[in-house]
């Protein structure tokens, strides 16, 4: 169901925990966008729960990673992000990498010597390789687990 995207709220003993539902993507995430991060604080939950989130795509990872931000300055700590799939895992994890390689990249106003801007560099494309690898070693396993057991593909996600 391309589009489809939904959330709600329930009060548990802990508090509240915002419940998302459907995908993720560039498709969703304006709605996501309106509905839930313009009405800050009064949707402001130190607990997200992302256990129906079908899809996600780097869009999504980064609106999660936005809505976490937007609750840490709200004072909400510590925020839980929960029901993640591995697969959005990954998603998620860069998309914070980048949003803290943003953050000092605007904070830094200090001119850099040659040196350290070479240390940089290399402790990036380093940081990049490492994520690279790690990206396709994910990639790999899943191929052989669908290989070995074909009837764990959603094939109706696969052909719709």
């Amino acid at each position: 169901m391309a589009g489809y995207f939904k959330y709600n709220i329930s009060q548990t003993d802990n508090g509240p925990v915002l419940h998302l539902e459907g995908n993720l993507d560039t498709s969703t995430v304006p709605v996501a966008w309106r509905r839930l991060v313009k009405k800050f604080p009064e949707h402001a939950c130190p607990v997200i729960d992302l256990k129906k989130i079908k899809t996600m795509d780097m869009a999504g990872a980064s609106f999660i990673c936005h809505l976490e931000t937007r609750l840490r300055t709200a004072g909400i700590w510590p925020v839980t992000i929960s029901g993640l799939k591995p697969d959005h895992s990954s998603l998620t994890d860069l998309a914070r990498k980048i949003r803290q390689h943003n953050i000092r990249s605007t904070k830094s106003g200090k001119k850099l010597s040659c040196v350290e801007k070479q240390g940089r560099r290399l402790w990036q494309v380093s940081a990049e390789a490492r994520q690279f690898i790690s990206y396709t070693g994910e990639i790999f396993w899943a191929l052989v687990r669908s290989l070995v057991n074909p009837s764990s593909i959603p094939w109706q996600d696969v052909f719709h």
